[in-house]
């Protein structure tokens, strides 16, 4: 059996969504100097290309890289591409589907006992990608928060944590964010006193107004006190 034929292009793509939308959205993560040996690295997906070749449509659906055929769903061009350009397939590299039984996308089911090995399988994964004495605050939020927030749903099934669920303390979050959060507050804050000025401008001048209609009111009263006279 080819490699291509071994590693699931459907699990593949799971995986590879969970590694990019979730993990290494996670501040700091994507930056972080990962060992050469972690299999949540994305260099040498076998899949890669291919999934960067491929086109969507709109209006239409997927199209071939290869022959430009046209078809309703991504499975079916996935089954077009084993069949129909088996030469293009990948000889080489990683199958990220190797990381199902973390990610649970081949798990039928989900119980206490598939739980509890999920969340093993995960802790020793994130710690051997970032290592605890490496990157303690990475830890902490990967392999400790992330990996323990595995849980079943209500249909038996697995449940994977989102980026909403990853509860980070604030010593995870790099300066770059703080920067981000402060920047907002100066921007509010500068808005506010622009705000201000204006309208303590805006006052003054209406001060100034009134004083000089005034001054007027007066000054004509004065000269038709001394006409009277």
């Amino acid at each position: 059996m080819s490699a291509h034929q071994r590693c699931s292009r459907q699990d593949s793509r799971f995986v590879r969504a969970v590694i990019t939308q979730v993990l290494l959205a996670v501040p700091g993560a994507d930056q972080h100097e990962r060992p050469a040996d972690c299999p949540l690295e994305l260099g040498d997906d076998m899949y890669a290309q291919q999934e960067a070749d491929k086109t969507f449509v709109k209006y239409t659906g997927w199209r071939c890289p290869y022959c430009s055929k046209i078809f309703v769903s991504e499975l079916y061009l996935d089954k077009h591409l084993d069949t129909k350009h088996p030469e293009e397939a990948p000889t080489h590299g990683r199958c990220l589907a190797d990381l199902c039984p973390m990610f649970g996308c081949d798990a039928p089911t989900c119980a206490a006992a598939t739980l509890t090995a999920h969340r093993r399988r995960c802790r020793d994964v994130m710690a051997q990608c970032f290592p605890q004495q490496a990157s303690p605050r990475l830890y902490d939020a990967l392999a400790l928060r992330y990996c323990n927030a595995f849980a079943c749903d209500g249909g038996g099934r697995l449940r994977l944590p989102a980026p909403a669920d990853i509860t980070l303390t604030a010593t995870v979050r790099h300066w770059g964010h703080y920067w981000g959060s402060v920047r907002g507050v100066i921007t509010a804050v500068a808005v506010l006193v622009l705000v201000a000025f204006y309208v303590v401008l805006w006052l003054i001048r209406r001060e100034n107004t009134m004083q000089d209609d005034l001054w007027q009111f007066r000054r004509r009263r004065r000269r038709r006190q001394s006409k009277v006279e």
